[in-house]
Order: C-alpha cells, then sequence, then structure tokens
C-alpha cells in the first residue's frame, strides 16, 4: 500500500515539474527581454534575475501559490520584485524615488514622423534601436513602468502594486517616460537627418 502511494506521489510531482517546464519555456525569452531592458547594460544581473524568477516561481507553484491564470503577468511581476530587490541590495538610493525629467510641453502632442510612436513600438513589444536608446535614456523608475505597462501590458493597478507606489504615481512616471522617450527619438531623428 504504501508503495503505490508513493509511486502516485511521484508521477503527481513529475506532472507537475513538466507542467513548470511548459510555462517557464513558454515565457523564458520575454522574461530575458525584460531583464535585460531592466537591468540595461547589465547582462549577467538580467540572466540571475531570470534564473531567480524561475526558482521563486518554482517554489511557489509547488506550493499552490499559482492559480494558473495569467502565467505571464506572474512571472514578470516576479522578476519586477526580483529586480527591485537586487537593486535595493546593491546601493541605498535604488532610483525609484527620484526622477526628475524636465516636462517639456512644446514636444506633446506634436508626433509626425515616419517612426511609430513610442506608445505604438512599445505595445507592439519589437523594438528598433532609435526606440531601444530612448528606452534605456530613461530614469530607472520610470523604465520599469514602461516595460511593465506598456510592453507586459500589465494593468495600472497591478503595476502600481508591484513597485509600491500609488497608481497615479504610475500614470504620472508613464507619461513623463513617453515624453522623454519622443524628446529623444526626435533628436535620433534630427541627427539621423543631418547625416
Amino acid at each position: 500500500m504504501m508503495n503505490c502511494l508513493t509511486l502516485m506521489e511521484a508521477g503527481q510531482s513529475n506532472r507537475r515539474r513538466a507542467e513548470f517546464a511548459a510555462i517557464a519555456k513558454q515565457h523564458e525569452a520575454a522574461l530575458m527581454r525584460t531583464a535585460k531592458r531592466m537591468c540595461g547594460s547589465d547582462y549577467d544581473l538580467a540572466q540571475d534575475l531570470v534564473q531567480d524568477t524561475f526558482v521563486a516561481a518554482y517554489r511557489a507553484y509547488l506550493d499552490d501559490r499559482f492559480d494558473g491564470r495569467h502565467p505571464g503577468a506572474w512571472l514578470t511581476r516576479i522578476l519586477t520584485n526580483s529586480y527591485l530587490y537586487a537593486r535595493r541590495q546593491n546601493r541605498s538610493d535604488s532610483g525609484l524615488d527620484g526622477e526628475l525629467i524636465p516636462n517639456n510641453d512644446q514636444t506633446e502632442g506634436n508626433w509626425n514622423s515616419k517612426i511609430p510612436s513610442p506608445e505604438q513600438s512599445l505595445l507592439r513589444g519589437t523594438f528598433s534601436e532609435p526606440i531601444e536608446r530612448a528606452l534605456m535614456s530613461l530614469p530607472e523608475a520610470q523604465r520599469v513602468c514602461v516595460l511593465l505597462a506598456d510592453v507586459e501590458e500589465i494593468p495600472y493597478a497591478e503595476v502600481a502594486h508591484t513597485l509600491g507606489v500609488p497608481i497615479g504615481t504610475v500614470r504620472s512616471r508613464l507619461a513623463r517616460a513617453r515624453m522623454q522617450m519622443l524628446v529623444v527619438l526626435r533628436e535620433l531623428q534630427k541627427q539621423e537627418m543631418q547625416s
């Protein structure tokens, strides 16, 4: 009797491992892209974050702390929390509160280029080199908001909860980030036209 029960538990454990492996495989590339964008040039940190994300997610999955809905959002949230934790461990000021971007009202609503707007490119999830450069020019707090809300399409309320800030702060950071990206893209466009 005991042997049969052990075999059943082992079979169930193998099934759960296979289910999680399928989820991990499906979302690994997207998590790595997000991690690289969060970390900028620190590729090693990006890889570590994805690894830490899968370890934490696997433990949660085995403990039935994942309901099976929206695995991409669930993994991205774990990744974001891992990133924020790693940044806090590496320096006392994570930069998440300091965002001093000038608000240039002259550029707002004035996008008339053949290059897609930042919002259009981000929502498609495909980044050209200028979009990537504009994204990396953002302060960390804004870049994380853009990645979560615009790239991963996580609802603002969940982004706010993940970052531990009010939803108005998320909206504010997104507005500033989009404006800053627009300024950078216009500058890149001017440089390209002068070449």
